[in-house]
Parts: structure tokens; C-alpha cells; sequence
């Protein structure tokens, strides 16, 4: 063995020798003590037996490993304990970021659906033809309203109230609501061509009253559809007596007419160019045509709908049936 060897080794002994030596010297002391007693009292056990406190170099390395040992396993449980410290932040921190992020995306994800909605309704709004606009989208709205018989004199590219009068008409035939505005249901019931159908067929006048419209009918066919309001079926007085606004339905026929403006006889006001067909009920043009009954009992139209209708004829005898 050489002399580093030897050294390490000297050293790593120094300890254990000393801590014997003074245990030795300790038990020596004991030993020394015991006897003494023993010479004052005499005793039948061996004075040989202080020897026995003495520790020997193995056992005191013994104690040295366990006392290592036990501080290692201490050093390791305060390891691991700093460990799970440690471990349980980062998972507390690593949930509240999830949280944190969850938070972003689920805000993040609210803005964007206002925002497509908002969007949405934008274009909704710009889709819409309104009462009044004016171009080349109102002109095509327009000529396809012509197309599909609803009157229209001239796809002159304005919406007035005529187009609207025609609109409304539409609106009634397709079952959409009556507003007058050309949105994306009355725009697509348009491209797909809704027509009303005649019910009785042949040539004449068929008045709807369920959806408020007004066919002229030729050979079967519906050439020309009018918006209309018939009687609304309120109680009403007029000269001193009570009346019920309804309008009868049945099949009739034209049997007396006015080119020209006509007062009514119960003061309840003008009927313009009016065509009776049953007692005092007639056709005639008005400026008053909502989309909803709202006459005495007469089927009003407009004035320029009723310019239509004498031009296309109507004449005495000509079948008007009202359902």
C-alpha cells in the first residue's frame, strides 16, 4: 500500500479513535470509581464487571452507520416533502393558467359569434329593398314582380307605392309576412317564382279572402295578382243604423258599374270607379289598401289597379267569386 493510501486511511480513523479513546478513558473513569466503592463495600460480583461499559470499535461504527443512515433518511424525506411542495405549486399554477386560458378562449370565442351576427344583420339590412330606395337592384326586384304577374306598370328602378302595393301581394301569396319589405325570404320565394293558382278557373275575378288578394284570371290562368282588403267584420253606424262589415263570399257577377268617382250612400266615403256585383258590395279603387281587411265590406284596391282592371275589361256579366 502506498503512502497516500495509508494516509486516507489514517485519517479516516482519526475519529473513530479519538471518540474511542474518550470513551475509554471515560469507562477507565468508571472502572476506577466502582472499584473504589467496591473496597468500601464489600461484594461477591467480580471487579472485572466495569469493564463492561467499555465500547468497542465496531460496535462504535455501528452506531456511526445508523446515525448516517438516519440522517440520510431524514435529508430524503426532506427532499421529497420539498419535492411534493414544489410539485403541487406547479400543478396549481399549471391549473390556474388552463383556467386563465379557458377564460381567453371562451371570451375570445363570445366576441367572434357578436361579431358574425353583427355581421349577419348587416347584410340582412343591406339585402333588404325598402319603401323609397332608388337602383338597379329595386329595378330588378321590380321586373321579376312583372314576370310573375303582380302589377307593376314600369321597372323604373324607384320603389313607390305602387311596387310596394305589389310586394305586399307577393308577400300574401307566398305566406310571408306583410311588411312591405323585400328581405331575404320574400327575395328568395321571388327566385323561386311563387304564383296564387286559380280556383275556379276559367275567365273572371276571384277574390281571396283568407290572403287578401285580388286574381284576374284568363282561360284558367292567373295573369295579374292585386293586393286587397275586404271588410274587417267590426260593427259599424251609418244614418242612424248598425251595420257589420263583412264581405259575403260566393260566385257573383259584375252587374252594374261607375267609370268615375261615386259617393257612397251611407256617407261612408268615395268608391273609385266601382264595379258591384252583389247588392252594394263592389270592387273600386282606394287610396287606403293595408295589408289587412279594413273595409265596410267592399274588396278595395288601388286606384291604379283599378285603372288596370277596366282596361283589361270587366265588364257586366263577367263571373266574380269570392272565397
Amino acid at each position: 500500500m502506498d503512502d497516500g493510501a495509508t494516509r486516507k486511511i489514517t485519517i479516516g480513523t482519526l475519529g473513530v479513535v479519538a471518540l474511542a479513546a474518550a470513551l475509554v478513558t471515560a469507562g477507565s473513569s468508571e472502572a476506577r470509581e466502582t472499584r473504589t466503592d467496591e473496597l468500601a463495600t464489600p461484594s461477591s460480583t467480580s471487579g472485572t464487571e466495569g469493564s463492561g461499559a467499555v465500547m468497542s470499535a465496531a460496535d462504535l461504527e455501528s452506531a456511526l452507520d445508523a446515525r448516517r443512515t438516519a440522517e440520510q433518511e431524514q435529508a430524503a424525506d426532506r427532499r421529497a416533502d420539498a419535492e411534493a411542495r414544489a410539485a403541487a405549486a406547479r400543478a396549481a399554477e399549471e391549473a390556474e393558467a388552463a383556467e386563465a386560458r379557458a377564460r381567453a378562449e371562451a371570451e375570445a370565442a363570445a366576441k367572434a359569434e357578436a361579431k358574425a351576427k353583427a355581421e349577419a344583420e348587416r347584410e340582412a339590412r343591406l339585402a333588404e329593398i325598402t319603401l323609397g330606395e332608388q337602383g338597379e337592384h329595386v329595378a330588378r326586384m321590380q321586373e321579376r314582380l312583372r314576370q310573375l304577374g303582380y302589377q307593376v306598370t314600369s321597372a323604373d328602378g324607384v320603389y313607390g307605392g305602387e311596387t310596394w302595393q305589389a310586394v305586399v301581394a307577393f308577400q300574401k301569396v307566398a305566406g310571408l309576412g306583410r311588411d312591405g319589405v323585400v328581405g331575404p325570404a320574400t327575395q328568395k320565394a321571388l327566385d323561386n317564382g311563387v304564383v296564387p293558382v286559380s280556383r275556379y278557373g276559367g275567365t273572371g275575378i276571384e277574390v281571396d279572402l283568407g290572403r287578401q288578394v285580388l286574381l284576374v284570371v284568363e282561360n284558367g290562368t292567373v295573369t295579374r295578382t292585386f293586393n286587397a282588403s275586404s271588410g274587417n267584420g267590426e260593427s259599424y253606424e251609418a244614418l242612424g243604423a248598425q251595420y257589420v262589415a263583412n264581405t259575403p263570399s260566393g260566385s257573383y257577377t259584375v252587374y252594374r258599374q261607375v267609370d268615375g268617382m261615386r259617393e257612397s250612400s251611407l256617407d261612408l266615403g268615395s268608391l273609385y270607379r266601382p264595379k258591384y256585383f252583389t247588392g252594394g258590395i263592389a270592387v273600386h279603387g282606394s287610396p287606403s289598401i293595408p295589408a289587412y281587411p279594413a273595409s265596410h265590406g267592399c274588396i278595395r284596391v288601388s286606384n291604379t289597379a283599378m285603372d288596370w282592371i277596366w282596361s283589361w275589361g270587366a265588364a257586366i256579366g263577367t263571373p266574380v267569386h269570392v272565397y
